[in-house]
């Protein structure tokens, strides 16, 4: 991930969030307790660094005397701690025990620039739908994952495990996971910032059960399934450029996402599959969709389930597929609408 791509404006992201679709008050706390928890700005605030060469988990963690795992820097951590990873990678080797477990309001943060802190290496969790499954990192409610890499190649390896509360997670990058770069599932409600999902098994992002929540500004690139939606998901996708994967996004069962503002093109087979009951909200007369479906394999938007109503997207009427019916915007066109006379004001 670049320099620029890591650094992120979590303020500007969380600015652009439609708020009928996501709790902006929620949202608006935690960009407070993001802002507090900067080492700078809260007299007294436990600080730990961590670095994987450096470091020894008997040293004080201050920067002078790191910690070598980010595992002791957990168990020492208190709410509202800041941990800031040095570069590097933090392994099962080095002393890290998988999965890592990001508790509650607690802020892990690698360098916004040079070489990324690296998070390498599975422990196993059972979950009734997903079943046996090997995961690198999961985040607790409240927690927040700032500029690291998780990468977890194992056999049914997921990258980032969300599976309660409203965590933040910004300018992560999950790659090289066997099945799924991140999931989102049962009642979690997370935001996703500026996070690539890049070659990873089965989808870059995968949503289950009633998982919703912000997925702001990602980059999904060459996975099986850019983002994959299951049972009753229903997040907000916005501004996200989700392209040359096999499939950009996929719908079963009864999801029903919110697709604004995204970029959705040269994917192999479709840009968009809907195979379920559900229907994935592309705009309405009175709001606009505003997604780019260009360039995709088979179909730009392969419709298998119920009438699909898309409005104000840019897209071409001999590129889908199904039954899709396309509306007409009711919003007024502001180059159209003369300026009223001054006697009229």
């Amino acid at each position: 991930m670049g320099e620029q791509e890591r650094g992120g404006a979590a303020g500007q992201d969380l600015a652009q969030v439609d708020s009928r679709w996501v709790d902006l008050i929620w949202i608006c706390r935690s960009i407070g307790v993001r802002y507090a928890t900067v080492p700078q700005s809260i007299m007294g605030q436990l600080i730990l660094f961590v670095h994987p060469v450096n470091g020894q988990d008997t040293h004080d963690g201050t920067r002078a005397a790191p910690l070598k795992t980010l595992r002791e820097a957990l168990r020492r951590s208190e709410p509202g701690t800041v941990i800031e990873l040095a570069a590097g990678r933090y392994v099962a080797a080095n002393g890290e025990q998988f999965p890592v477990q990001i508790l509650p309001q607690r802020r892990v943060v690698g360098p916004n620039m040079g070489e990324p802190a690296i998070l390498q290496g599975s422990g196993a969790l059972r979950h009734p739908v997903l079943g046996l499954v090997e995961v690198t990192g999961v985040a607790a409610d409240q927690a927040q994952l700032e500029n690291l890499t998780l990468t977890n190649p194992e056999p049914r390896g997921i990258g980032l495990w969300i599976d309660q509360g409203r965590p933040i997670v910004q300018a992560v990058q999950c790659t090289g996971c066997d099945r799924y770069g991140l999931v989102i599932l049962d009642e979690a409600i997370p935001t996703i910032l500026a996070t690539q999902l890049l070659n990873n098994g089965e989808a870059g992002l995968a949503l289950f059960r009633r998982g919703k929540g912000a997925l702001v500004r990602l980059q999904c690139r060459q996975n099986q399934v850019g983002i994959a939606l299951f049972d009753q998901a229903a997040p907000l996708i916005q501004n996200c450029d989700i392209r040359q994967n096999q499939t950009g996004i996929t719908l079963t069962d009864t999801a029903r996402p919110v697709l604004r503002g995204n970029q959705i093109r040269q994917n192999q087979i479709y840009g968009l599959h809907n195979q379920g009951q559900g229907a994935p909200d592309l705009g309405v007369a009175q709001d606009e969709g505003a997604n780019v479906f260009r360039d995709n394999g088979q179909a730009d938007i392969h419709n298998q389930g119920p009438v699909l109503v898309s409005c104000g997207n840019d897209l071409l009427p001999q590129r889908l597929a199904g039954a899709i019916a396309l509306v007409a915007s009711e919003i007024p066109d502001p180059v159209a609408v003369p300026e009223p006379l001054a006697g009229d004001r």
